[in-house]
């Protein structure tokens, strides 16, 4: 709600999308699992603020007023990564089958530390490959997570109108401020 030229929105979303078939849709054998598209925690912020003010000068008026500043922040959890061992064309059908490793008992599935791109990485040595051809490993599907995603936005503008129902608008805009990856 606009208060003293001030205006705020945020939302939270928590959801959980599982499916069988949104990557492993060439598997003869569907595993149900987290989807591709599956975001656990989403949340936006939006806020604007009128800057206002009124000018006994003229000039200082018309160069000081009607300017605004918008922000934005969006911040949400990582998508899932779906590990695979190898693909390989199906003989009997030509299409193309993508296989899961095995997933290694007492292995870490991320590695930590400053070496690593955001200080994480999956960790190779948590996967055996299968050795039964045709058979789907026990690591599953979108087993390990990716990063997650925050960027903050910022706009500053000005409105120049013109008549009552027309106008222009100056606007400088920066996305990702932070130049966070």
């Amino acid at each position: 709600r606009l208060a003293n030229g001030l205006q705020v929105l945020a939302s939270y979303t928590w959801s959980h999308a599982i499916d069988d078939a949104s990557s492993n849709f060439t598997i003869f054998e569907l595993r149900r699992s987290d989807s591709d598209y599956d975001i656990r925690h989403n949340f936006q912020l939006a806020a604007s603020y009128d800057i206002g003010g009124h000018y006994g000068n003229p000039v200082a008026s018309q160069v000081l007023r009607h300017w605004s500043v918008d922000a934005r922040v969006s911040a949400r959890s990582a998508l899932p990564v779906d590990v695979v061992q190898a693909e390989t064309v199906d003989p009997n059908s030509g299409a193309t089958v993508t296989y899961h490793p095995n997933l290694e008992e007492g292995e870490s599935l991320y590695l930590y530390g400053p070496q690593y791109a955001g200080g994480r990485a999956i960790n190779y040595n948590a996967f055996t490959p299968t050795t039964t051809p045709g058979v789907d490993g026990s690591a599953g599907r979108n087993i390990a997570r990716g990063f997650d995603a925050v960027e903050a936005d910022l706009t500053l503008r000005r409105n120049f109108p013109i008549t009552e129902r027309a106008g222009i608008e100056f606007r400088a805009e920066a996305y990702n401020l932070f130049n966070h990856p």
